[in-house]
């Protein structure tokens, strides 16, 4: 009865008959393990295909394995699909790089996502709950669409959002807060032709121990400059860090 609701349930899902198999296994997978998790047997066959579709690569219509799955809003059916994922032991693969690809956000503005998250990530931890699993993908697309909107980049948001397996409105708040720490990041540059002193604070601060190690080891091999032509040295170190992390508006004040 089981391998007929699966079969059934693929073909109504659009998906290809070698979906099928692999949905079968991991349904009779989940209930061998008698989970308890108050879900009926479609729901459970739904979820199990939409896991098959997205490790094949085949798209996924949310709207439509929500309404087949008999779930009443898109959080329910994506905190079950959570659930299913955590017992099976699947873990949500997606790195930035590939959701990068299916939106076509370009390699710069990738590189800044990484650093949004990651001052995103720090600014969290420090405030709030340490627990959180930052590489999800709910984090990974709000860090997307806030560098894509700082910079004017169009992105198809219906399909971030999917990807993000949350809620529009949950990914446009998570953007909007990553979003004022970019704007932070890349304040513009003062008439002194300066980078912001957040920016060369922070690469200061994360470059730790060994770079200050570094650096007086620097000083001490330089003897022979003075003090305002080691200063420029250092900060031209700090402006190509800021360049090759994705900031290209820095690039001009690059000294050759």
């Amino acid at each position: 009865m089981s391998d007929e609701l699966v079969t059934k349930l693929c073909g109504h899902l659009l998906l290809p008959p070698d979906c099928s198999k692999e949905g079968k296994d991991l349904y009779n997978e989940l209930k061998a393990m008698n989970t308890g998790l108050g879900m009926n047997a479609t729901m459970e066959a739904v979820l199990c295909l939409n896991l098959v579709a997205e490790k094949k690569g085949y798209n996924v219509d949310i709207k439509l394995y929500q309404k087949m799955a008999g779930a009443k809003s898109k959080q329910v059916y994506y905190n079950n699909l959570k659930n299913v994922q955590k017992r099976l032991g699947i873990a949500e693969s997606m790195t930035m790089q590939e959701i990068g690809v299916q939106l076509g956000i370009p390699p710069n503005l990738l590189g800044q996502a990484r650093d949004v998250l990651e001052a995103y990530k720090k600014q969290f931890v420090t405030n709030q709950n340490p627990d959180i699993d930052f590489e999800k993908a709910v984090y990974i697309c709000s860090a997307i669409l806030a560098v894509a909107k700082h910079n004017k980049h169009k992105v198809d948001t219906t399909k971030l959002v999917e990807l993000a397996k949350s809620t529009k409105k949950d990914v446009t708040g998570k953007s909007e807060e990553m979003g004022k720490i970019l704007s932070d990041l890349t304040s513009s540059v003062s008439s002194s032709g300066r980078l912001p002193l957040k920016i060369l604070q922070e690469e200061d601060n994360n470059d730790g121990a060994n770079d200050e190690e570094a650096l007086k080891r620097k000083h001490e091999e330089e003897n022979d400059l003075d003090e305002a032509e080691s200063f420029q040295i250092w900060k031209q170190g700090i402006i190509r860090k800021a360049v090759a992390a994705g900031f290209k508006q820095y690039q001009q004040f690059i000294e050759d």
